[in-house]
């Protein structure tokens, strides 16, 4: 096992088929989504550590951010062009907008009478 932080720049060096060749799933999908510096990066600081991205913080990110970029003025409001930035439907912005809870959109405890 490698010592975290050890400095793996020398992989720039190699041509990228010699370095793809090398790649098994996980790797590969950071490689191809995210580059060689971001997987060099997790690497020298996350070596051997299995990761999960739970979209849970993402969610509470985008309901933050809607609560602090909705304008409604006399003509209408911006929901469609924050569904659209924040790739969710116009529904989620307003449920997230009624949602003071912390809940997710699609938390049963929102809609008690359905």
């Amino acid at each position: 096992m490698q010592e975290p932080n050890e400095d793996l720049s020398w992989i720039k060096k190699l041509d990228e088929k010699d370095i793809a060749k090398h790649f098994t799933n996980d790797i590969t999908l950071i490689y191809e989504h995210c580059g060689l510096e971001v997987l060099i990066k997790l690497w020298e600081k996350l070596a051997s550590i299995n990761l999960y991205l739970s979209e849970k913080p993402l969610m509470a990110m985008r309901r933050e951010y809607i609560h602090k970029n909705y304008v409604k003025t006399n003509t209408g409001n911006n929901a469609k062009e924050l569904a659209v930035l924040l790739h969710v439907s116009e529904q989620y912005v307003y449920i997230a907008l009624k949602d003071n809870s912390g809940s997710l959109p699609d938390d049963p405890k929102l809609f008690p009478n359905i």
